[in-house]
């Protein structure tokens, strides 16, 4: 018996950055817009800032994030053309990984 040994990585990506939002605009306003994507585990805004004000909207699932950029980049939101990306990670340590083992079995006979 033999085993492949390989590391799954277990950070998905699902934080939005959203930029060039206008001072008006609320939480409840980017969780209005995003949460047609999917489910919305966390925003946090800054809108306060001069000229244009930025926050993230972190999704729980990887796919709605990716669905959120696609659809909301670019689109207005009360008069601004929001920018939307994946954020980008300020953390400085690796993602955590798992390690798992695969079962291959070989028949030596015909090998």
């Amino acid at each position: 018996l033999l085993y492949t040994i390989k590391f799954e990585f277990l950070h998905k990506m699902t934080k939005v950055y959203v930029g060039n939002i206008d001072r008006r605009t609320e939480k409840q306003d980017l969780e209005s817009e995003f949460g047609r994507y999917g489910k919305i585990r966390q925003v946090q805004i800054w809108a306060d800032r001069h000229p244009a004000g930025f926050a993230f909207v972190e999704f729980e699932d990887e796919r709605d994030a990716e669905d959120a950029i696609k659809e909301m980049d670019d689109r207005k939101l009360l008069g601004s053309k929001l920018r939307v990306e994946w954020a980008k990670s300020t953390q400085k340590a690796a993602p955590r990984r798992r390690l798992v083992f695969v079962h291959n079995e070989f028949d030596l006979e015909n090998f």
